[in-house]
């Protein structure tokens, strides 16, 4: 799946202005923890692997190197626990990056996957017929209005709004705004800059 977003850091008022018009779907905690070798070599890569909740593994990547727009990326979900087939896929898609440290099994071990980044946060969605908002508020981060485009036309809306209201998207996701307050030598080193 591809995915089209911005994110922008907003207060309450613009984002009671975003989701005008938008039906509230519900408010809920998240607990993002993201994965990556002793040496960062997803990071590097600009390849996001995170668990969300204890429910879903995510890896969100472009392999475009010369894109550093930050708006497309490649999505792909596996429920979590990994089933045979899921954690095969993952070790598939890891190899491209990642040289095998083990033997067959948990593609976690395979590959000294270790908790990276951990991102909490209270998420409330909104979503239209081709927009979904979400109005985040970040621990130790701050508070963040992300839009994904569910449709063609829900491009078109993201883009007309960024002018309209003179909205500076950030460039980059959470752990990356993490890294840069909390760990700047490696946030320089990362694909994405504010």
């Amino acid at each position: 799946m591809v995915e089209y977003e911005v994110k922008f850091q907003a207060d309450d008022f613009m984002f009671s202005k975003v989701t005008d018009g938008l039906s509230h779907i519900g408010t809920k905690r998240q607990c993002d923890t993201y994965y990556d070798t002793p040496n960062h070599v997803l990071f590097l890569n600009a390849v996001f692997l995170r668990k969300r909740d204890d429910k879903v593994i995510d890896i969100k990547y472009n392999f475009d190197k010369s894109d550093i727009s930050h708006l497309f990326c490649n999505e792909d979900r596996f429920n979590f626990p990994l089933s045979k087939e899921s954690n095969n896929s993952l070790s598939t898609f890891l190899s491209q990056l990642i040289q095998c440290r083990g033997e067959s099994g948990d593609a976690f071990k395979r590959y000294q996957l270790d908790e990276f980044v951990v991102i909490n946060k209270c998420r409330e969605i909104y979503r239209g017929d081709d927009v979904e908002v979400s109005f985040d508020i970040v621990d130790n981060l701050g508070k963040y209005v992300e839009i994904e485009a569910r449709t063609e036309k829900g491009i078109d809306y993201i883009n007309n709004l960024l002018i309209k209201e003179n909205i500076q998207r950030i460039k980059t996701g959470y752990v990356e705004l993490y890294l840069k307050q909390y760990n700047y030598e490696l946030y320089q080193k990362g694909k994405y800059l504010v």
